[in-house]
């Protein structure tokens, strides 16, 4: 599966998140959200999607995975070309009436 195919396919699961980044770990790509609306406020135990590169196979990954830690430490950034990130499929920004 290529990268940007997988960033199509995450984007549509964290369909109320923007995609901040995306690092890889083992053969997995990562996809981390964050608020569009709020690009500074941290999201806690974000829904990160974890996307097999050979398969495509996708699942969710929280804090409560066995494998969190070594996500965490040994994950690389991916560095996407400029202007990609942040990334949401179907983006509508909050406003208020």
């Amino acid at each position: 599966m290529q990268l940007m195919e997988a960033l199509d396919k995450a984007a549509l699961k964290l369909s109320h998140y923007a995609i901040g980044n995306v690092t890889e770990w083992n053969d997995y790509w990562l996809f981390h959200p964050m608020d569009p609306d709020d690009p500074d406020t941290a999201i806690l135990d974000p829904p990160v999607i974890k996307i097999n590169k050979k398969t495509g196979e996708e699942s969710l990954s929280t804090i409560t995975d066995p494998d969190w830690r070594s996500i965490m430490k040994e994950s690389k950034l991916v560095q996407m070309p400029e202007g990609v990130l942040p990334y949401m499929e179907h983006y509508t920004p909050y406003t208020s009436k």
